[in-house]
């Protein structure tokens, strides 16, 4: 049977997980100190953890126990570019598109081929909110019509 813990419970628990004696962000020292999450980082950087069977997002967990909700539509953005960071003054409430404008890819000049996002070689991804490289994106498919090319012959040989 799965133990229930009441919500001062999981909140003690939560700040047993944080260090508030974090780096100062690089580009935004005014911020003060991150406060980092040193357990159950997932793949991206994000902080998670699980209280009453339920998984929960750490910076999220934070800025609603500190400041309150996270308005409808928006998401949190981290300003100090952590993403283990779960302090609430380094967390922003901004639209999906913000956010993503705001990122670390969307600052970037060129792909990691060194190719400029600019001019004709850019490519607004349909659909998502991105950006490719044209050149690698040709690239790419050229391979990928080969290898399809060479499959086809391999197996009409052996049929």
């Amino acid at each position: 049977m799965n133990r229930r813990f009441t919500e001062r419970q999981v909140i003690r628990a939560f700040w047993k997980r944080v260090n508030k004696n974090g780096p100062l962000p690089l580009d935004r020292p005014e911020l003060g100190r991150c406060w980092l999450w040193m357990t159950g980082i997932k793949g991206d950087g994000y902080g998670a953890f699980t209280a009453n069977g339920k998984s929960l997002l750490a910076h999220r967990f934070s800025y609603t126990i500190l400041i309150g909700p996270i308005p409808d539509g928006l998401e949190l953005d981290h300003l100090c570019r952590r993403t283990g960071c779960v302090n609430p003054s380094h967390l922003e409430p901004v639209t999906s598109l913000e956010n993503t404008q705001r990122g670390e890819r969307a600052t970037r000049t060129h792909c990691r081929r060194g190719h400029p996002y600019s001019g004709s070689n850019l490519y607004l991804l349909p659909h998502v909110k991105g950006r490719d490289c044209r050149t690698c994106r040709k690239l790419a498919n050229q391979k990928r019509k080969k290898a399809k090319n060479e499959q086809k012959i391999a197996n009409s040989i052996i049929a």
